[in-house]
């Protein structure tokens, strides 16, 4: 709390607040938020912060970058947290959207074309058939494109974690 005052009150050019919420009281905390977002000070200058209070990040930032190490791209937002992790929710379930229409259409693409002579052995019938056989593999290629944006996505996704007691410990 002593280092967070001292960089406060030294007002630096850029201010790097890892966690600056942790071990800070309710009332702490919204003078932090308050100071950082009020004061004509910092207006001016840069405040890079880790954080994983959403509501201070709220209150405090007006830019946003998110890291993603699947997809090892950096992106930034212009706009505050919750905007942002609501357009990433919008963007998730059109992706996933996106890519089940697609992959049905494959499905029936290659279906289609997999008939062989079924639908006649015309050389029309045959050249419709590599037609869709084509168009499928077109459509696979976006989908191995869209990949990378989709590991970007979904990098975040939170994973559940089971601990179950390892039994008892021997006493030596």
């Amino acid at each position: 709390r002593t280092a967070l005052a001292a960089a406060l009150f030294a007002q630096p050019d850029i201010l790097f607040l890892d966690e600056p919420t942790n071990h800070l009281s309710i009332a702490a905390v919204m003078f932090l938020a308050r100071e950082l977002s009020t004061n004509p000070v910092w207006a001016s200058r840069i405040i890079v912060t880790v954080s994983h209070d959403r509501h201070f990040l709220d209150e405090v930032t007006t830019d946003s970058l998110h890291i993603s190490g699947a997809a090892k791209r950096l992106a930034s937002h212009t706009m505050a947290y919750s905007a942002w992790a609501k357009k990433r929710r919008e963007q998730q379930l059109a992706l996933k959207r996106r890519v089940e229409q697609r992959q049905e259409k494959i499905e029936k693409l290659k279906e289609f074309a997999g008939h062989g002579f079924r639908y006649g052995g015309s050389s029309s019938a045959i050249n419709m058939m590599k037609k869709k056989d084509m168009e499928a593999k077109k459509l696979e290629l976006v989908a191995d494109e869209e990949a990378d944006q989709m590991a970007d996505l979904e990098e975040d996704a939170e994973l559940s974690l089971r601990l179950q007691a390892g039994g008892e410990l021997r006493q030596s």
